[in-house]
């Protein structure tokens, strides 16, 4: 008796707690106010560059790169993606796990539970009117169930999830890609603003004045033809040098961006015009085409996703498959009921059943064949893929050339410029505002220099990036911005091309080889089409496209029974 009432009183208990908090919960929610906003926007703004290591010296390009690895919020949100695609894993193997269910139950009766029975064969009443269940009682109950089919579907499930974490991992290393890409364009750029930004600025400033001597030499009727022709390359050049001030003004805060940093903070790069200068400074990568094609179609983090979304699309199948069989279940319970009525209180039972949706039986095959629609689909994006990155090595290849033949006339071009304006110097028959345009000309060709620089390392680091090259090794990170700073120096910017030989002699001991040229071309043959008196020569659009233009498929033949290549799934 005292386990009813106990049982009772818990029972009320929780069915007035679960009464209160639904009645609290329905009540609509208050609109954002300006405090709250406020108070989320305050706690944002002291974490956002919280926990990082004080840049309290001039920033080299390696440690930009740690930086933007271990600050930038982009990366945070990869690595916090590969942790929740984790998570995943150990809650879908969960699911495997049988389950344990319990129950408790009140119940209070207004009126006898009152029975009576009769003859099938007479109609006459064999037991009189009893009562066999109190009006009032509890039951309890604990039942352990397993359902095979759901473990087995639960194993498929982790092991897709087991893929999805691996794919997470290869867009955190896309993302760590992207960031190392654009932290070395923002770095030279901001570099060379650094330097030139200055110089650029009071040329800038003494062109206005002389433009304005010049002008009102012209209000005065001094001016001449040779002074109006000067004041109008003043201007371009200054045209020119504002714009080019345009480009590398943003440089430092979009750097500032990639690194997290305060975007108005004031810090130096650790870079001198010497190495803009030099041109042994500019790292190259010496493989030749194919082997960087290949290089980019084995570690290229999209491809690699890819592949992994096949597995998963191929798994699907099979799991389509199999949650259309019947489900083998089975219970072992333990039972508790407080009817007095009863001879046994306390009782166990075991059962064992079969059941299945009969509905997904018969429709089966259309899902299987959606399932492998959905495989066709991903392999079709992976092939289209793979012709995507061999055109970016190519072009990430030519443009690093380009970059470089840019570079060598520019610097050509600053040299000639230097040696004009030394000329000038020595020169004193030159007007003050002659000896202002020579010198804004030098000025101009020494930052197109900064840019062409600034371009060609932006050419090596697509390059870098065409092929997935990741900057730090797959061993492990370091733990500060020095330590990884010299990983990635080592790693990045003094690359051997002997550290892809293991892959490349793999890839050719399993005969893995791009394609240069194609092969087996099919011709399409143009069919005459007379139109009048006049014989012209047009291509029927479903001798090229069937899709296009027949909705059965049929191509005709051409008169010269030309063969049509077909699609093939």
């Amino acid at each position: 008796m005292k386990l009813n009432n106990l049982m009772r009183q818990l029972l009320l208990t929780l069915l007035l707690g679960s009464s209160l908090i639904l009645g609290a919960c329905s009540q609509q929610s208050e609109p954002l106010s300006v405090d709250e906003q406020v108070d989320v926007l305050d706690a944002d703004l002291r974490s956002v560059f919280a926990d990082q290591e004080v840049l309290d010296k001039p920033l080299t390009l390696s440690e930009a790169m740690a930086r933007g690895i271990l600050y930038n919020l982009d990366h945070r949100v990869s690595v916090m993606d590969a942790m929740i695609a984790k998570g995943e894993v150990d809650i879908a193997l969960l699911e495997v796990l049988p389950s344990l269910d319990a129950q408790g139950k009140y119940i209070k009766r207004n009126e006898d539970n009152v029975i009576s029975a009769t003859s099938a064969d007479s109609g006459a009443q064999t037991v009189p009117p009893s009562i066999f269940q109190e009006d009032e009682r509890t039951t309890a109950s604990l039942t352990l169930g397993y359902d095979v089919l759901d473990a087995g579907l639960a194993i498929i499930d982790s092991n897709t999830a087991s893929d999805k974490v691996r794919i997470a991992e290869e867009r955190r290393r896309k993302v760590v890609h992207n960031i190392i890409q654009d932290v070395r364009s923002a770095y030279w750029r901001a570099a060379s603003a650094q330097i030139l930004k200055d110089h650029i600025e009071d040329l800038i400033s003494e062109g206005k004045n002389t433009v304005a001597d010049l002008d009102k030499d012209y209000k005065n009727n001094f001016s001449s033809l040779a002074s109006s022709q000067q004041q109008m390359r003043l201007l371009e050049t200054m045209h020119s040098l504002t714009s080019l001030k345009a480009q590398l003004s943003t440089a430092k805060i979009e750097l500032a961006s990639l690194i997290n940093i305060p975007p108005r903070a004031d810090y130096v790069l650790a870079v001198d015009e010497e190495t803009i200068f030099n041109p042994e400074t500019i790292p190259e990568l010496a493989l030749d085409p194919e082997s960087l094609e290949l290089v980019a179609l084995m570690i290229r983090p999209e491809i690699r996703e890819d592949i992994l979304m096949q597995r998963v699309a191929a798994r699907d199948i099979r799991r389509t498959t199999l949650s259309a069989l019947p489900g083998l279940n089975a219970f072992f319970g333990y039972n508790n009921d407080s009817n007095d009525y009863l001879r046994n209180n306390d009782w166990t039972e075991f059962s064992m059943s079969i059941t299945g949706n009969l509905i997904n039986l018969f429709t089966l095959p259309v899902r299987i064949e959606q399932a492998k629609n959905k495989e066709k689909l991903t392999e079709m994006r992976r092939r289209a893929l793979v012709v995507a990155i061999m055109s970016q090595v190519n072009m990430a290849r030519l443009r690093m050339d380009l970059a470089q033949e840019r570079f060598d006339i520019v610097r050509q071009l600053a040299s000639v410029s230097r040696k004009m304006r030394n000329v000038v110097s020595d020169n004193s028959t030159l007007s003050p505002s002659q000896t202002l345009e020579m010198d804004m000309q030098a000025a101009l060709n020494r930052a197109q220099l900064h840019m062409a620089y600034a371009e060609y390392q932006n050419a090596y680091g697509r390059l870098l990036n065409s092929i997935g090259m990741d900057p730090l090794p797959p061993t492990g990170h370091a733990g500060s911005v020095s330590e990884m700073a010299n990983v990635i120096g080592q790693r990045i910017d003094n690359i051997s091309p002997q550290i892809f030989d293991r892959l490349l002699a793999y890839l050719q001991e399993r005969n893995l080889q791009t394609p240069h040229q194609v092969q087996d071309v099919q011709i399409v043959q143009v069919e005459t089409v007379e139109t009048g008196s006049e014989n012209m020569q047009t291509e029927k659009v479903e001798l090229i496209a069937p899709a296009a233009g027949s909705s059965t498929g049929y191509v005709p033949a051409t008169k010269k029974n030309a063969s049509v290549a077909k699609y093939n799934d």
